[in-house]
């Protein structure tokens, strides 16, 4: 089966990248055509050599004023690559599964290439904004067509190409600008509110969702599923790599693909950094060294016990005796 996947990154993230691309490698099967495109500006030529191991495909972008009047000073613009993609890949490629790159992938993925999409943008996992009214307020659509995350995408590109839907979001990106918060995903999620699939949320396992009564509560009959066999788990604002984040239950398996690739020390090198840093905090937060208001103060951080099956486990049952 032929499977296209995309990541868009820049040189400082091909470590990550990297453990998520293995991870896609590791659950195909013997038979499967799986076809890597990486989006970027610019990627060194050692970086390149190193993912050339798998079968990447490299597109290298040399002009992104398309995005000029879209303010990225605080999520930067490498997410919006993908939205080259239907003009980047071939008339051939009809699906492509975009990802983050604090992804882990842990299944084949079957189900979603063989995924019927016809008349539909876009399939993707809710978002914990999803529980938010405010969300859906601010972005002016109805609660019920829910707000999904845009870090697992599968895109529909002959969708998209035959509806301009790239032109369309960036279009939007810039005229509403001020009503956005997360700018690529909420124009996604606006633009394609009425031809989206939502998947299960054993697609984009996030650590939130286990933190997250609510979320608890709606899928409370398969949270054995979630969190003992998740298919995608998205490590988002929880990266295994930094020592005050890494808070997921599933970090483990983020770690033992990133130790496979025998590469990259220097990760773990920037988490012994980063485990110094917020000791150092602690302390001065501990004995009230520093105001509680500081940016360095120790609740300014990830300040919360990590999430264990434990833990969720115990949720549930008290969840239980109040349904």
């Amino acid at each position: 089966m032929r499977k296209d996947f995309c990541l868009c990154f820049n040189e400082g993230y091909v470590p990550y990248a990297c453990v998520t691309i293995r991870s896609i490698m590791d659950n195909a099967k013997s038979g499967d055509d799986v076809v890597i495109h990486v989006v970027s500006d610019y990627l060194s030529n050692v970086s390149q050599e190193f993912l050339k191991q798998w079968n990447v495909v490299f597109h290298i972008i040399n002009d992104d004023s398309i995005f000029d009047g879209i303010d990225l000073s605080v999520w930067g613009i490498y997410a919006l690559y993908r939205f080259f993609l239907p003009k980047c890949l071939g008339s051939d490629v009809h699906k492509v599964l975009y990802l983050d790159c604090d992804v882990i992938v842990n299944s084949n993925l079957d189900e979603l290439f063989e995924m019927d999409m016809h008349g539909k943008a876009i399939a993707g996992c809710i978002d914990p904004q999803t529980y938010s009214k405010e969300v859906f307020t601010r972005l002016d659509y109805d609660f019920d067509k829910k707000y999904i995350c845009s870090g697992v995408l599968i895109m529909n590109l002959d969708y998209w190409r035959e509806f301009r839907i790239s032109d369309k979001i960036i279009d939007f990106m810039k005229k509403e600008r001020d009503k956005l918060m997360f700018p690529d995903q909420d124009a996604i999620n606006c633009l394609c509110c009425s031809n989206k699939i939502i998947l299960p949320p054993e697609y984009g396992v996030q650590c939130s969702f286990l933190r997250d009564s609510r979320f608890l509560i709606e899928h409370i009959d398969n949270i054995h599923s979630i969190v003992d066999n998740p298919k995608i788990v998205h490590y988002a604002g929880y990266a295994p790599w930094v020592y005050c984040k890494n808070k997921s239950l599933h970090s483990y398996m983020w770690w033992k693909t990133y130790r496979s690739l025998k590469a990259f020390p220097m990760v773990k090198v920037d988490y012994m950094r980063s485990a110094i840093k917020y000791l150092g905090r602690y302390l001065l937060s501990k004995f009230h060294l520093i105001d509680s208001g500081s940016k360095f103060h120790i609740n300014q951080y990830y300040n919360h016990p990590k999430v264990t099956r434990k833990s969720v486990k115990k949720r549930i049952q008290e969840l239980k005796k109040n349904v």
